[in-house]
């Protein structure tokens, strides 16, 4: 559902949409033991959000926050914050692209 909610919010330039989609896929992915990957998506997440101006409403917030703590488990500071902060850099298309990829 997450993937597919990116769709219409890339094509419509809904920055809120694709930060609730990549915010979701990064959950998911550190669900699924990706910390990685989670943690390049919070960092692609994060600045969607920061680049609406708008919170994270609940559960979404929630959501979030015990993902992080999973990523934290999951993958060390220095390699988690480098991967947040390159999911930072990239923007809305990339983040979307990135979000959506396909994990072998």
């Amino acid at each position: 559902m997450f993937a597919e909610s990116l769709a219409p919010a890339r094509r419509s330039d809904d920055r809120t949409g694709m930060a609730y989609g990549v915010l979701g896929m990064a959950c998911l992915a550190g669900d699924l033991g990706d910390g990685k990957r989670a943690a390049l998506l919070h960092g692609a997440a994060d600045a969607l959000f920061d680049s609406t101006g708008q919170t994270r409403q609940e559960p979404e917030a929630t959501y979030r926050l015990a993902s992080l703590e999973r990523v934290r488990a999951l993958v060390g500071l220095g390699e988690r914050e480098g991967l947040r902060d390159r999911g930072r850099h990239l923007g809305p298309e990339d983040a979307v692209r990135e979000a959506l990829a396909v994990r072998t």
